[in-house]
């Protein structure tokens, strides 16, 4: 049952987090403009990625409320995932916004605690080749779309 929850929780923020990237989220015109973004992105892979290779991963950064991850991985032997013997979906997800939290940027001038939540199962392989060939297909069409 975890199994078939996360992957509808999968599914659904996959086809969501796109509409979502535009139209929830605020993006400064320039998202390079200095050394902040550098460490804003260093704190996202240490709290809501996992810490092991991935194979398709989903991250989603709103403004103003926590930030949270899904992936798709296998075990940490496993770099290439046509050789993988067992694949995992985790869910990370922050309870509060981790750039707002970041020391230098909230008005106390003081890092604020964020909590984040993990949950990970195991998959099926021939479900996680499926979602893995998906993704590489939309990403494909996305490209040609460019």
């Amino acid at each position: 049952m975890r199994v078939l929850t996360l992957l509808v929780i999968f599914c659904m923020l996959g086809g969501s987090a796109k509409a979502g990237s535009e139209s929830y989220c605020l993006r400064p015109v320039n998202p390079y403009p200095g050394d902040w973004h550098v460490r804003y992105t260093d704190e996202l892979h240490k709290r809501i990625e996992p810490q092991i290779h991935t194979f398709a991963q989903m991250r989603v950064e709103p403004a103003f409320e926590g930030e949270y991850s899904v992936s798709i991985h296998g075990i940490p032997d496993n770099l290439r995932f046509w050789q993988a013997t067992k694949c995992f979906v985790s869910y990370y997800a922050a309870d509060k916004n981790i750039f707002s939290s970041m020391q230098e940027n909230n008005e106390q001038k003081q890092k604020r605690e964020v909590t984040v939540a993990t949950a990970t199962v195991d998959i099926p392989l021939p479900l996680a080749k499926r979602i893995y060939t998906h993704s590489l297909a939309e990403d494909a069409v996305e490209d040609a779309v460019r």
